[in-house]
């Protein structure tokens, strides 16, 4: 920030890529009783530092006045958040993104002030999901809305970073053919079934794949 006459504010750039409002205005809020350190008082974040000058020098003189912050609720970040996504991409947002949000974040935090949710509130609602896939898309959203409500001055602090998902599970689904597996494959090639095992085996075709060549 450029540094100003004590009492008259400051500006302070964020060097964040992904805000579109780097500049943000603060008065100095006085000594904090509890921790000794200097408050500030946030009001306002602009996109260019002459625009963030010319308010603070208006608010200086009582031109202009700012109003408590709005309470943000996570839905509304998410509807921001969601718009603003597919308006770059020019396409809608992933289908198991919405689904996952509709039917495990909104019931249970949507309604909350973005304020008030912290790294348990979304970890529980994380652990509540068995499935490790959702999981992963779940702190994938929670990431996606953090690091929204930051870039737009929505949100103090990224509680988001901390959350965990369940390690995925090895598979044991699939496991590779031995080598005496794989000649008694061989020594049977002339053999349809084992043909298209083998042409599996070594390409990696899926089974529509292979019927569709």
């Amino acid at each position: 920030g450029r540094k100003r006459a004590n009492g008259t504010g400051s500006i302070v750039k964020r060097n964040d890529k992904k805000r579109r409002l780097p500049y943000s205005v603060y008065l100095d809020g006085g000594h904090d009783p509890d921790t000794f350190r200097r408050k500030r008082i946030f009001l306002g974040s602009f996109a260019k530092h002459s625009e963030a000058q010319d308010f603070l020098e208006k608010y200086r003189h009582g031109l202009v006045t700012t109003q408590p912050a709005k309470v943000v609720t996570l839905a509304e970040i998410w509807k921001l958040y969601k718009g603003d996504r597919e308006a770059l991409t020019g396409k809608p947002l992933s289908p198991n993104y919405v689904h996952t949000w509709n039917r495990y974040i909104s019931p249970k935090l949507g309604t909350f002030a973005v304020s008030d949710i912290k790294t348990m509130h979304m970890q529980n609602c994380i652990n509540v999901c068995t499935s490790v896939v959702t999981q992963k898309f779940m702190k994938s959203i929670f990431k996606g809305l953090f690091t929204y409500a930051l870039a737009n001055d929505l949100a103090t602090k990224d509680y988001a970073d901390a959350l965990k998902t369940q390690p995925k599970e090895k598979s044991e689904k699939h496991k590779p053919f031995t080598t005496e597996e794989l000649r008694w494959l061989w020594a049977n090639q002339d053999n349809d079934l084992y043909k298209i095992i083998l042409i599996q085996t070594y390409t990696g075709l899926r089974k529509t794949e292979l019927a569709g060549m």
